[in-house]
Formats: C-alpha cells, sequence, structure tokens
C-alpha cells in the first residue's frame, strides 16, 4: 500500500515534536486574568526578559507551587490595594521581589 505525501504537511508535521520536546521553565508570574471559566497566568520564564511573559493556565505552568504561592500573594494585594486607592497592584508585587 503506497501512501501519498504532500511535503509541506510534512514539513509542519515534523517541527511538531521539536516543539513539544522544549519545555521552559516558569520563573515568575507577574499578573493573572480570568476569561470565562478559565483563568491566565502572566509568565516570565527563565532565562526571557519580563517583556516576553506570556499567558498561561496554571497547567502550563507546571509548577504547583508557583502558581500557588502567586495566588496566596494576589489575593493579599488586591485587599491591600482596596484599602489604598491609587496604589498599583503590579508596583506593590514588584516591590517585595
Amino acid at each position: 500500500m503506497k501512501i501519498r505525501v504532500d511535503w509541506e504537511d510534512l514539513d509542519a508535521v515534523a517541527t511538531i515534536p521539536t516543539i513539544a520536546a522544549t519545555f521552559f521553565i516558569a520563573e515568575r508570574i507577574l499578573s493573572k486574568k480570568t476569561e470565562g471559566k478559565s483563568t491566565y497566568y502572566l509568565t516570565q520564564w527563565k532565562g526571557f526578559d519580563a517583556k516576553d511573559a506570556t499567558w498561561e493556565t496554571k497547567h502550563s505552568i507546571r509548577n504547583a507551587k508557583l502558581v500557588r504561592d502567586f495566588n496566596r500573594l494576589w489575593e493579599a494585594e488586591q485587599k491591600l490595594c482596596a484599602q489604598e486607592e491609587g496604589r498599583s497592584w503590579y508596583k506593590t508585587l514588584t516591590e517585595r521581589s
């Protein structure tokens, strides 16, 4: 049985294992947002600048402790920001780091 191969499709498929085998290590979570039922975390990856951060789910981050610690800090900072009107949450977070 012969299988006909479209070389353009094969090139696209051949890059998938390379991408899938590359794992990035989450260094820091910078922010959080919710869209519908999904929560996304602005994640800074080890070896990359904060400007290269990406929005990821907690499952993509693969570091439960980092997510848990961030959520605790997030809740505390949200309460503080509610009390201190005009204080930026991001500025508060970066002052502690």
